[in-house]
Protein backbone atom coordinates (compact mmCIF):
# COMPACT_ATOMS: atom_id res chain seq x y z
CA UNK A 1 0.00 0.00 0.00
CA UNK A 2 1.21 3.47 -0.90
CA UNK A 3 0.35 6.72 0.88
CA UNK A 4 -2.11 7.49 3.64
CA UNK A 5 -5.07 6.74 1.34
CA UNK A 6 -3.82 3.15 1.11
CA UNK A 7 -3.55 2.79 -2.66
CA UNK A 8 -2.30 -0.66 -3.63
CA UNK A 9 -0.35 -1.28 -6.82
CA UNK A 10 -0.93 -4.73 -8.25
CA UNK A 11 1.27 -6.01 -11.07
CA UNK A 12 -0.12 -8.54 -13.55
CA UNK A 13 2.30 -10.60 -15.64
CA UNK A 14 -0.18 -11.11 -18.45
CA UNK A 15 -3.42 -9.80 -19.92
CA UNK A 16 -5.41 -12.78 -18.63
CA UNK A 17 -4.58 -11.96 -15.00
CA UNK A 18 -5.17 -8.25 -15.63
CA UNK A 19 -8.54 -8.91 -17.27
CA UNK A 20 -9.62 -11.20 -14.42
CA UNK A 21 -8.91 -8.41 -11.91
CA UNK A 22 -10.20 -5.43 -13.90
CA UNK A 23 -12.45 -6.68 -16.68
CA UNK A 24 -10.27 -4.84 -19.21
CA UNK A 25 -7.35 -5.58 -21.49
CA UNK A 26 -5.46 -2.26 -21.41
CA UNK A 27 -2.08 -1.19 -20.05
CA UNK A 28 -3.38 -0.22 -16.62
CA UNK A 29 -6.47 0.60 -14.58
CA UNK A 30 -7.36 2.27 -11.31
CA UNK A 31 -10.28 0.89 -9.34
CA UNK A 32 -11.55 3.02 -6.48
CA UNK A 33 -14.25 0.60 -5.40
CA UNK A 34 -15.28 0.45 -1.78
CA UNK A 35 -13.67 -1.16 1.23
CA UNK A 36 -15.56 -4.42 0.64
CA UNK A 37 -14.13 -5.11 -2.83
CA UNK A 38 -10.89 -6.93 -3.47
CA UNK A 39 -9.71 -4.25 -5.89
CA UNK A 40 -10.60 -1.24 -3.73
CA UNK A 41 -8.14 1.66 -4.20
CA UNK A 42 -5.91 -0.41 -6.44
CA UNK A 43 -3.80 0.53 -9.43
CA UNK A 44 -3.51 -2.49 -11.71
CA UNK A 45 -0.60 -2.65 -14.16
CA UNK A 46 -0.63 -5.07 -17.10
CA UNK A 47 3.10 -5.76 -17.46
CA UNK A 48 2.63 -7.34 -20.90
CA UNK A 49 1.28 -4.03 -22.27
CA UNK A 50 2.48 -1.26 -19.92
CA UNK A 51 4.86 1.42 -21.13
CA UNK A 52 6.84 4.19 -19.47
CA UNK A 53 3.73 6.35 -18.97
CA UNK A 54 1.41 3.77 -17.42
CA UNK A 55 2.13 4.02 -13.69
CA UNK A 56 2.03 7.84 -13.57
CA UNK A 57 -1.10 7.81 -15.77
CA UNK A 58 -2.92 5.51 -13.34
CA UNK A 59 -1.58 7.40 -10.30
CA UNK A 60 -3.19 10.56 -11.72
CA UNK A 61 -6.54 8.75 -11.82
CA UNK A 62 -6.06 7.54 -8.24
CA UNK A 63 -5.33 11.03 -6.88
CA UNK A 64 -8.11 12.65 -8.91
CA UNK A 65 -10.80 10.11 -8.10
CA UNK A 66 -9.97 10.12 -4.39
CA UNK A 67 -10.17 13.91 -4.18
CA UNK A 68 -12.88 14.92 -6.67
CA UNK A 69 -16.51 13.91 -7.04
CA UNK A 70 -17.35 15.94 -10.18
CA UNK A 71 -14.41 14.72 -12.28
CA UNK A 72 -15.83 15.67 -15.70
CA UNK A 73 -16.22 19.33 -14.71
CA UNK A 74 -12.88 19.53 -12.90
CA UNK A 75 -10.90 17.79 -15.64
CA UNK A 76 -12.47 20.01 -18.32
CA UNK A 77 -11.32 23.08 -16.37
CA UNK A 78 -7.88 21.55 -15.88
CA UNK A 79 -7.45 20.57 -19.52
CA UNK A 80 -8.63 23.99 -20.70
CA UNK A 81 -5.83 25.49 -18.55
CA UNK A 82 -3.34 23.01 -20.03
CA UNK A 83 -4.49 23.82 -23.57
CA UNK A 84 -4.16 27.56 -22.90
CA UNK A 85 -0.66 27.10 -21.44
CA UNK A 86 0.45 25.07 -24.46
CA UNK A 87 -1.25 27.19 -27.12
CA UNK A 88 0.97 27.61 -30.16
CA UNK A 89 3.30 24.73 -29.25
CA UNK A 90 3.93 23.03 -32.58
CA UNK A 91 6.72 20.70 -31.50
CA UNK A 92 6.22 17.14 -32.63
CA UNK A 93 6.76 13.92 -30.76
CA UNK A 94 7.07 10.34 -31.93
CA UNK A 95 4.93 7.65 -30.35
CA UNK A 96 3.99 4.08 -31.04
CA UNK A 97 0.45 2.93 -31.42
CA UNK A 98 -1.43 -0.05 -32.84
CA UNK A 99 -3.32 0.18 -36.11
CA UNK A 100 -5.25 -2.19 -38.30
CA UNK A 101 -3.15 -2.81 -41.43
CA UNK A 102 -4.48 -5.26 -44.02
CA UNK A 103 -6.70 -6.90 -41.39
CA UNK A 104 -3.86 -7.34 -38.88
CA UNK A 105 -3.00 -5.31 -35.81
CA UNK A 106 0.47 -3.82 -36.13
CA UNK A 107 2.56 -1.50 -34.00
CA UNK A 108 3.42 1.64 -35.94
CA UNK A 109 5.33 4.84 -35.18
CA UNK A 110 3.41 8.10 -35.61
CA UNK A 111 4.35 11.75 -35.22
CA UNK A 112 2.07 14.46 -33.84
CA UNK A 113 2.00 17.51 -31.62
CA UNK A 114 1.32 16.70 -27.98
CA UNK A 115 -2.24 18.04 -28.30
CA UNK A 116 -2.86 15.88 -31.40
CA UNK A 117 -1.41 12.85 -29.61
CA UNK A 118 -3.60 13.42 -26.56
CA UNK A 119 -6.68 13.85 -28.77
CA UNK A 120 -5.90 10.61 -30.59
CA UNK A 121 -5.27 8.81 -27.29
CA UNK A 122 -8.49 10.07 -25.70
CA UNK A 123 -10.60 9.20 -28.74
CA UNK A 124 -10.54 5.60 -27.51
CA UNK A 125 -12.64 6.62 -24.50
CA UNK A 126 -16.21 7.83 -23.94
CA UNK A 127 -16.56 11.58 -24.43
CA UNK A 128 -17.37 12.33 -20.78
CA UNK A 129 -13.94 11.08 -19.61
CA UNK A 130 -11.75 12.23 -22.51
CA UNK A 131 -10.36 15.29 -20.66
CA UNK A 132 -9.48 13.10 -17.67
CA UNK A 133 -7.71 10.64 -19.97
CA UNK A 134 -5.81 13.44 -21.71
CA UNK A 135 -4.61 14.79 -18.36
CA UNK A 136 -3.67 11.34 -17.09
CA UNK A 137 -1.70 10.62 -20.26
CA UNK A 138 -0.01 14.03 -20.15
CA UNK A 139 1.01 13.28 -16.55
CA UNK A 140 2.45 9.97 -17.76
CA UNK A 141 4.32 11.66 -20.62
CA UNK A 142 5.83 14.28 -18.32
CA UNK A 143 6.82 11.70 -15.71
CA UNK A 144 8.38 9.35 -18.25
CA UNK A 145 10.43 11.98 -20.07
CA UNK A 146 11.28 14.49 -17.33
CA UNK A 147 14.62 12.93 -16.33
CA UNK A 148 15.92 12.99 -19.91
CA UNK A 149 14.90 16.60 -20.58
CA UNK A 150 17.51 19.33 -20.96
CA UNK A 151 17.53 22.01 -18.22
CA UNK A 152 15.48 24.57 -20.20
CA UNK A 153 12.52 22.23 -20.89
CA UNK A 154 12.68 20.97 -17.27
CA UNK A 155 12.36 24.56 -16.14
CA UNK A 156 9.34 25.04 -18.41
CA UNK A 157 7.67 21.93 -16.92
CA UNK A 158 8.31 23.20 -13.37
CA UNK A 159 6.94 26.65 -14.30
CA UNK A 160 3.83 25.04 -15.82
CA UNK A 161 3.28 22.92 -12.71
CA UNK A 162 3.71 25.97 -10.46
CA UNK A 163 1.50 28.23 -12.58
CA UNK A 164 -1.24 25.85 -13.74
CA UNK A 165 -1.38 22.64 -11.74
CA UNK A 166 -0.42 23.76 -8.21
CA UNK A 167 -3.33 26.23 -7.85
CA UNK A 168 -5.75 23.58 -9.12
CA UNK A 169 -4.35 20.97 -6.73
CA UNK A 170 -4.68 23.36 -3.78
CA UNK A 171 -8.33 24.08 -4.70
CA UNK A 172 -8.93 20.32 -4.66
CA UNK A 173 -7.39 20.01 -1.21
CA UNK A 174 -4.31 18.18 -2.47
CA UNK A 175 -1.22 19.10 -0.43
CA UNK A 176 1.52 20.30 -2.78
Amino acid sequence: KVGKEGVTIELHDDTESFKKATGGEGRGAYRKGDDKTKTSNTIHINLSKANSTTVAHEAFHAVLLQKVSNTAEVTKTMFDAVRKAGKGDTRVMEYTTTKEVDGKTETVTETATVEEYLGDFASNYEENIQDEEKLAELTGLLASSYVSLAPAPKSKVRQWVDKVMTPIAKRLGIKV
